[in-house]
């Protein structure tokens, strides 16, 4: 099992960044380089599909189910 990570973003446009997510990986694989716990679940970061829109669809979709019709 290989779990992926999405690196979504919280505005500002960071995740847009084309050198943060390699610069991420490399300190969650010294992570769990370091842990041996459950070593055979080192996550895979990837960048999320929606982006810089994240999480506007995020605030969107908590307003209907906070204020459902």
């Amino acid at each position: 099992m290989q779990p992926v990570c999405q690196l979504g973003d919280s505005g500002g446009g960071i995740s847009a960044a084309e050198a943060l997510l390699p610069a991420i990986q490399t300190e969650l694989n010294s992570l769990f380089a370091r842990c041996p716990v459950l070593p055979m679940l080192e996550p895979e970061l990837v960048r999320c599909h929606y982006g810089n829109d994240a999480n506007m669809i995020g605030a969107l979709k908590l307003f209907f189910e906070q204020n459902p019709a």
